[in-house]
């Protein structure tokens, strides 16, 4: 069982409390977002594909950090990223990727304690480079300033 729990537009907890059933887990669910602001709206529309992508890529960064959490990011039902918690750094990237790391080198780094960097070094094309760098500092994703 879980509780759900519903808000309106000023974060005002809207009735008491239900109880729903669920798997374990905690799970959000948007929806109405920014119905009450059209120009935001109109805005979120007009920038809709550039801010998925960045969502997208900033779970991904939170799949990468904590490798022993499981993740599952779905939109209409169609999942988009599902990690299994293993803990292992190298599944994380290719369950996230979807692509095998057999022969890929990965290069996990940690200075001090609380920074870490995760450095995958993919396939390099005439067209692309597929290499990736993600900077954690106490388990979250951070960007770093480019030099």
């Amino acid at each position: 069982m879980a509780g759900k729990v519903v808000f309106n537009s000023r974060a005002e907890i809207i009735g008491p409390p239900s109880l729903i059933p669920r798997p374990v887990g905690t799970t959000v669910s948007v929806s109405g977002f920014l119905e009450a602001l059209p120009v935001r709206l109109q805005e979120w529309r007009r920038r809709e594909k550039a801010i998925f992508a960045k969502t997208i890529a900033l779970i991904q960064s939170y799949v990468l950090a904590v490798p022993s959490v499981r993740f599952r990011c779905a939109n209409d039902n169609v999942v988009l990223i599902s990690s299994s918690g293993s803990g292992n750094p190298k599944n994380s990237i290719a369950e996230t990727f979807g692509r095998d790391l057999n022969g890929r080198p990965v290069q996990q780094i940690s200075i001090n304690s609380p920074i870490s960097a995760l450095l995958y070094f993919g396939e390099l094309t005439k067209k692309q480079a597929t290499d990736r760098q993600y900077v954690f500092f106490k388990k979250r994703p951070c960007d770093m300033p480019k030099v």
